[in-house]
């Protein structure tokens, strides 16, 4: 059975019914037949003519391939032939989870945020609180390479582009987009054929979780570089895997194509925010076991942070700076908002100087801080006519829309704080640089801040 509707919430379809998840956004109802998937032991895979065997997941859990099999026979009425997969990911860990907002950081927040806005339900592109996920202790959690979630966005000949989840034996609609959706100008919701996933000619997750488990061995006893990896976690040992059989989701740049990549990690775990966490993310042949120990992988730290703040620095026209030596540069503020925390921390009318502070930054060496002078205008001054510059170095100044005085920064040399602690900031507000003059173009303005929230935004001082 099949047909158009408009639903409440999206269909889940399988065994388990979960909470029912509201949605305005979701266009089509995907209406078939409940499909009964009972708890699937996906233990061997044949690959390279043998028979592979691996360990069975965690009740409820499966691989790529089982999630995907029963995600593709549940929208087969409408794929008119086969379908194109653009984007596979599966998420296993022994503690709670959700997405932190640091994984969106390549896409930009606020264009991640409208498409956010399109997708609902349980998936790993959608925000939800860390209660929902349910997490194991199995000694089998991280080596059979499975997860009780599965997210796939996929389409067609001439249909929607539907993002889908396999979530504990059940299947969430989690949006079906038209070719105007916002969505698809991010690669994982379009892409190219090269970056696809190609499920009938991949290794199942088990396979190459146990190609990682068998590396992490090696490198035990012949460590290379500087041994900063992350390994396969170890319950009850805190950790998150995420599986992505193509193109991946990561602070990196990694294109996917014929590779898996699996990533392991602690952000999103309950602790993990406000912290700074390593990951490795381990490169295999998405069709072949390999024979030898040739393995690539990408590591390094990832702030855990579920809510971030960007302010968009737009040059304006100077207006009522003080005669006399001095260089005077301002901005208006533009401010966008995204977090992954259910519910909120904090949001967009939340954020106040005493989140941040303000930087100059020079390219040579990399990314050095030029010394701050104390601000010379504090409470009590009208406008920026108030701000004589400094004999040397530089200060901050935060105006009102109007060009009145808010807030000043630093109140000392190489200071961190501002003349008054706790000033709302709002988009329409000015940032003004006053500084003794002489700075390179090259040269950098703009927001410091801690790991959480994440507050970013700048502009050169003069252009490139």
């Amino acid at each position: 059975m099949s047909g158009l509707s408009t639903p409440p919430g999206p269909l889940t379809l399988g065994r388990r019914p979960r909470r029912r998840w509201l949605s305005t956004t979701v266009i089509l109802a995907v209406c078939v037949a409940v499909i009964t998937a009972g708890v699937i032991a996906y233990s061997e895979i044949q690959a390279a003519g043998s028979a592979h065997h691996y360990p069975s997941p965690p009740p409820e859990w499966t691989t790529f391939l089982g999630a995907w099999s029963q995600v593709a026979n549940a929208f087969a009425p409408f794929s008119n032939g086969s379908w194109s997969v653009h984007f596979a990911e599966g998420v296993a860990a022994d503690e709670p989870w959700s997405p932190p907002a640091e994984l969106w950081v390549l896409y930009g927040l606020q264009s991640w945020a409208d498409c956010e806005q399109q997708l609902t339900g349980v998936s790993t592109l959608t925000f939800w609180n860390a209660s929902e996920y349910p997490a194991s202790q199995s000694s089998n959690d991280f080596t059979s390479g499975a997860a009780p979630l599965w997210t796939f966005i996929f389409n067609g000949s001439g249909t929607l582009t539907f993002v889908a989840s396999w979530f504990q034996g059940g299947i969430i609609l989690n949006a079906a987009l038209n070719s105007t959706s916002s969505c698809l100008e991010f690669d994982i919701f379009s892409g190219t054929a090269y970056n696809w996933v190609d499920p009938a000619h991949e290794l199942d997750s088990n396979a190459v979780a146990a190609e990682i488990l068998q590396e992490d061995q090696y490198l035990s006893q012949n460590p290379v570089g500087d041994g900063n990896l992350v390994p396969m976690p170890v319950p009850p040992e805190s950790g998150v895997a995420l599986y992505f059989p193509g193109r991946e989701l990561l602070p990196s740049t990694i294109a996917g194509g014929a590779l898996w990549t699996v990533a392991y990690m602690t952000c999103g775990l309950p602790g993990s925010y406000g912290a700074t966490s390593l990951f490795t993310g381990y490169l295999l042949n998405s069709t072949a076991i390999s024979t030898a120990h040739s393995y690539q992988w990408i590591s390094g730290p990832i702030a855990c942070t579920d809510a971030e703040y960007f302010d968009s620095f737009n040059r304006t026209e100077v207006i009522g700076a003080p005669s006399g030596p001095g260089e005077y540069f301002e901005w208006r503020t533009s401010l966008s908002f995204m977090t992954s925390a259910v519910p909120p921390t904090w949001s967009l009318a939340t954020l106040t100087t005493s989140q941040f502070g303000l930087e100059l930054a020079s390219p040579a060496p990399l990314s050095s801080s030029l010394p701050g002078a104390g601000e010379l205008c504090g409470p009590g001054s009208r406008n920026l006519s108030s701000c004589p510059a400094p004999a040397s170095g530089w200060y901050g100044v935060l105006l009102a829309p109007n060009g009145s005085w808010l807030d000043s920064y630093p109140t000392s040399p190489n200071g961190t704080s501002w003349s008054v602690d706790g000033v709302q900031v709002e988009s329409g507000d000015l940032i003004a640089f006053v500084g003794s003059g002489g700075y390179p173009t090259t040269d950098t303005f703009g927001i410091t801040s801690g790991i959480e929230p994440v507050v970013e935004g700048g502009d050169y001082l003069v252009g490139p």
